[in-house]
């Protein structure tokens, strides 16, 4: 089978929340390393210039093969500075 080279770039933030981005898929190693150097310095990526990942992909094979996983964002919310702050035993 053919192998191509899938480049992501991962971090967790200092909030916790991970961060996961496909930058693209390529030919050759090379040219996903080429892929990184060019998004090293970009806003976006240098923050974190070690999350970058290059994984061998097999061309026609399945990537996922069992169970699924969702990902919903749920925004935090903000304190309400209207609302009164109740104490226990009053």
């Amino acid at each position: 089978m053919k192998r191509v080279y899938m480049v992501t770039h991962e971090y967790e933030r200092p909030t916790g929340d991970e961060e996961y981005k496909v930058i693209g898929i390529y030919r050759t190693k090379h040219d996903a390393r080429l892929a990184v150097r060019r998004k090293r310095s970009k806003e976006g990526f240098r923050d974190y210039p070690r999350g970058f990942v290059i994984a061998p992909v097999e061309v026609g094979r399945d990537l996922w093969s069992e169970g699924f996983f969702t990902y919903r964002y749920v925004p935090k919310k903000k304190a309400d500075p209207d609302r009164q702050r109740t104490t226990r035993g009053m």
